[in-house]
């Protein structure tokens, strides 16, 4: 694979991208590539001619939107003891009955609007009934409702797999690879492996056809084994989408990013060349291809719903009163992210930022997205 790893500003919004034998003009805006042998006028006057003809990305108001996307966190708490868990913090216990959760959801969000509503935790199965019992009032009450359940996976029972399927939900579940693995970090409570329980649970699903996204986070302990838990997940369950998380909050991980995101890369391109129906997120390959700027995980769309509170963030309700330098570098983004090539293809914000340090942040967005372009190109041209 070639790999881009340049850039050169050419205009507003447009940049030179270059790999050593490749030449491409990148509209960050609309995120249309072009490649050329060399830059001049006309093919400039191309990407600005296409731009024109880009509506504005910013995201909206909320009460303009027409669709939200709303994150019940239904519990805090959890049945495991995972050591990388960002929410081993104190934080307010769960205090909202699911009458009032039902009541916040429909006072906030109007009946006519498509809704997503993600049942979010800790655990969210340890509410299970209170589950059922807001998905049963909310699909009586909006038009057009799609639910998605992120869970560890662990205690999906076979009834609860079939509520699941027939009320379309899609599933995200928690798993870092082959058993070795996966124990490293993802244990009961009492310490016990939770591998055996989580492997029935994802077969009970889909068996049923039922979406699933597969969570694998690395942390210094399994980083290096990020690449071979990858290869093993496509192969044991012959699946194509994953969510990679990488526990930032270790500086040391830093150090070992760049050579294992270009291997991940390659894993990317050779699953998408099987089937395009590949997706592994943080990459934004899926972006590049439906031409779709990614929005921030701040944008009014979506919400974090935190007992009676609405968060930008996932992390607010756990760290928003230790980090008093999110407010600073809200001007960060607003100066150099906006002149960055990577800006509609990045993942993070001023939370990330303050969290994980900006220097760190930038570096690894923008390998990202220069992955990202790799893969996509990469492809085309195969």
């Amino acid at each position: 694979m070639q790999f881009i790893n340049r850039n050169t500003q050419l205009e507003t919004d447009l940049f030179l991208l270059q790999s050593d034998q490749r030449n491409f003009i990148f509209n960050s805006m609309t995120l249309a590539l072009y490649e050329v042998d060399k830059v001049n006028k006309s093919t400039i006057t191309a990407v600005k001619s296409e731009m024109s003809n880009h509506s504005s990305i910013m995201p909206k108001t909320f009460l303009e939107e027409k669709s939200a996307i709303c994150y019940l966190f239904m519990t805090n708490t959890c049945n495991l003891n995972c050591s990388y868990c960002c929410q081993k913090v104190d934080a307010q216990p769960i205090v909202t009955t699911k009458y009032e959760k039902l009541d916040i959801i429909k006072s906030n969000f109007s009946s006519n609007k498509k809704l997503k509503l993600v049942f979010f935790g800790g655990e969210p199965l340890l509410e299970y009934e209170e589950i059922e019992f807001i998905v049963s009032k909310l699909s009586a009450y909006y038009d057009d409702m799609e639910y998605h359940l992120v869970t560890n996976g662990t205690l999906l029972t076979p009834q609860m797999v079939d509520f699941i399927k027939s009320n379309a939900m899609r599933v995200t579940v928690s798993i870092d690879g082959d058993r070795s693995i996966n124990d490293l970090n993802r244990k009961y409570i009492d310490s016990t492996s939770t591998y055996s329980k989580l492997i029935n649970s994802i077969k009970n699903l889909l068996n049923l056809n039922i979406p699933t996204t597969f969570s694998v986070t690395a942390d210094m302990s399994t980083i290096n084994s990020l690449y071979d838990s990858l290869c093993y997940l496509a192969e044991f369950f012959n699946s194509r989408k994953y969510i990679v998380n990488f526990d930032l909050l270790n500086a040391d991980i830093f150090n070992y990013l760049p050579d294992i995101l270009k291997k991940i890369a390659h894993f990317y391109l050779f699953s998408l060349r099987n089937t395009t129906e590949t997706y592994i997120s943080p990459f934004k390959v899926y972006n590049l291809f439906s031409k779709k700027p990614h929005k921030l995980s701040c944008n009014r769309k979506k919400l974090y719903l935190y007992n009676e509170t609405f968060y930008r963030c996932a992390l607010d309700p756990f760290h928003s009163s230790k980090n008093p330098s999110t407010q600073i570098n809200q001007s960060h983004i607003a100066t150099e992210c906006s002149a960055c090539f990577a800006k509609n293809l990045c993942d993070h914000c001023s939370k990330n930022l303050s969290l994980r340090g900006i220097d760190n942040v930038c570096k690894i967005s923008k390998s990202l997205a220069y992955l990202s372009l790799s893969i996509f190109t990469e492809f085309l041209s195969a």
